[in-house]
């Protein structure tokens, strides 16, 4: 029986994951359709799928649109990227049209959790997962602190926002760094504590960020993670 399941609006990477499903049905013989949606124009995800779809931009469509498309298509599964949040409140209109979802939990109270790195980062500790420590930073005067007396003393010190995309305002610090690293090779995530600290003192806002672990010590955490859960798959 072929299997249709529908990626719904989400990052960049859902590329890769639509291919990996697409070679994973390919090496085992598996019969799976792929279908792949978003507001936006985003080719570099909808043109690795066998189907393409827009979704409505307004979000009060977007449940019409979903039982619509389910019934049309006869979609036996939905994955979603972005709007978790959204998708969990309306999981029970969602199933009984037959298709199952997948938003990375199980209901609104985990992925709230999941969003809050460092709260996040405690809870995995106390099961016994690897996870990267961290330190929250409330104020800007806090940062100087810490970056005074620094926790780890065996890594460089990274920032990030405790909320919000993982990637998304991650920094390392690096003294050595030149002023113009941050614009000439933004990629490199790399910036001085000096110019980093200048420049949220002369934000209207400062994004409150947590302390973690140097992006070697973020690679190791994660290898000894997907280590332990190999097994499982």
């Amino acid at each position: 029986m072929n299997k249709k399941i529908w990626f719904m609006e989400g990052l960049s990477s859902q590329r890769d994951i639509i291919q990996g499903v697409k070679s994973f049905a390919q090496k085992n013989n598996f019969a799976i359709t792929v279908f792949a949606s978003h507001r936006n124009e985003r080719n570099e995800i909808l043109s690795v799928a066998d189907y393409s779809l827009t979704e409505p931009e307004d979000p009060q469509k977007r449940l019409q649109f979903i039982q619509e498309t389910i019934q049309t298509y006869g979609i036996h599964h939905i994955h979603t990227g972005r709007n978790s949040q959204w998708f969990e409140e309306h999981r029970s209109a969602i199933e009984p049209t037959g298709a199952t979802l997948t938003t990375g939990a199980t209901g609104v109270d985990w992925l709230t959790l999941a969003d809050e790195k460092v709260t996040f980062a405690q809870f995995m500790e106390q099961k016994g997962l690897p996870v990267v420590p961290s330190w929250r930073v409330n104020t800007l005067a806090e940062l100087k602190t810490h970056l005074a007396a620094p926790p780890f003393t065996d890594s460089p010190v990274c920032v990030k926002p405790v909320t919000g995309i993982y990637g998304m305002g991650f920094w390392r610090f690096d003294d050595s760094a030149s002023p113009m690293a941050v614009f000439n090779h933004p990629e490199h995530r790399l910036v001085s504590p000096q110019q980093y600290i200048a420049a949220a003192s002369a934000a209207e806002s400062l994004i409150i960020p947590n302390i973690v672990w140097s992006v070697r010590n973020s690679i190791l955490q994660q290898h000894q993670l997907l280590s332990r859960l190999n097994p499982l798959f």
